[in-house]
């Protein structure tokens, strides 16, 4: 809740999602899709829900209104009870608005495929449905890895692999598919088509949309940004993205890459957001000494207390650091905004621009 409630930038990342659904949708009809919600966005999405009780469960979240209201009516919350309910209820409110979007135009594209191929109304809902699942991801307990399950404290290590988990199974089930009908050999251009939709233009996509919103690629040798896009995204984001689908291991995988630049702050294995954010907590006693006695970051200060009130409350006020954070850094005089648009780009994601970092 702490790392996505109000997270922007991986909101956005969830228009990678149509690039996936390709490898299983001809893209006519997710085009198609695209342009008859457009056209009556709300007649659309209703269109889908009145069809698919598994997408109308997925859009309205049911289960989880249920469980608030068996809570409200077994044993009274506190106050502070319904905060943590309602945080866990809405901490994915940006990537639920935009997955409502976009699953809707991933299952009606399958939909009219699955008839156009001749196959009947429910087994076209069935195979829409699976689509959806298969393509923009699924927490339910039936759609997840026995790797990912387990108790709490291994769900921790675990909590992020969903999504690369289900892009690998996806991918990895269509090449296989096209390797036992023609062979490889045969079927290279379709397995191409596969790798490039399935695998590298998402995570090309979603490693542009994330440099974008940290304010671009640090340009040390002052010769232009291009060079540096181009290897931040086709370089080591595609060797990053690559690596995250392999659970555990590509972490260390990720830090051994990391050593060969410039920047020791990424060579630790991170194996767990989680573990991330209790490190943080754990440094906001010191974070706050010296931000006032000394001439530490007021940002970082601000950032530590607010992930320790996340991790002891549940309740997200770590999204408050974002804004909060940024701006006392521009107060104490540490960031030097470049302009109006990388002053807002700042207050959103929290994220200083590699050009606005005072040295």
């Amino acid at each position: 809740m702490a790392l996505m409630f109000g997270n922007v930038s991986n909101a956005v990342q969830q228009i990678t999602g149509l690039s996936g659904a390709a490898v299983r949708v001809k893209p006519s009809f997710l085009m198609r899709s695209v342009a008859q919600y457009v056209a009556n966005p709300v007649k659309f999405s209703r269109a889908v829900w009145d069809a698919s009780p598994y997408m109308d469960d997925r859009a309205t979240n049911e289960v989880a209104v249920m469980n608030e209201q068996m809570q409200a009516i077994l044993i009274k919350p506190s106050t502070y009870e319904k905060a943590q309910n309602w945080s866990m209820r809405h901490a994915y409110f940006l990537q639920t608005a935009l997955d409502n979007v976009l699953s809707p135009i991933v299952w009606t594209g399958a939909f009219n495929q699955a008839l156009a191929e001749g196959m009947s109304d429910a087994d076209a809902v069935r195979f829409a449905d699976s689509t959806v699942r298969q393509t923009q991801g699924s927490t339910l307990p039936e759609d997840v890895s026995r790797f990912e399950t387990g108790p709490a404290y291994a769900r921790a290590f675990t909590q992020f692999v969903s999504y690369f988990n289900m892009m690998a199974n996806t991918n990895g089930t269509a090449l296989k598919q096209i390797a036992d009908e023609v062979g490889l050999k045969k079927g290279a251009g379709k397995a191409f088509y596969v790798v490039l939709m399935g695998f590298m233009v998402p995570i090309w996509m979603a490693e542009a949309i994330a440099i974008a919103f940290r304010g671009g690629p640090e340009d040390e040798d002052q010769d232009g940004y291009l060079d540096d896009w181009l290897a931040a995204v086709f370089g080591m984001g595609t060797l990053k993205g690559l690596l995250a689908q392999i659970p555990v291991l590509g972490q260390f995988g990720v830090a051994a890459a990391n050593r060969f630049n410039d920047n020791p702050l990424d060579d630790r294995v991170s194996l767990s957001p989680a573990i991330s954010l209790l490190e943080s907590s754990i440094s906001a006693p010191e974070s706050v000494y010296k931000a006032i006695a000394e001439d530490g970051s007021s940002q970082k200060a601000i950032r530590d207390v607010a992930t320790l009130v996340s991790v002891a409350t549940g309740v997200p006020v770590y999204g408050l650091a974002r804004p909060i954070g940024y701006a006392a850094g521009v107060a104490q005089g540490k960031i030097e905004p470049t302009s109006e648009v990388d002053m807002a780009r700042g207050l959103i994601t929290g994220t200083a621009s590699p050009e606005s970092k005072v040295r």
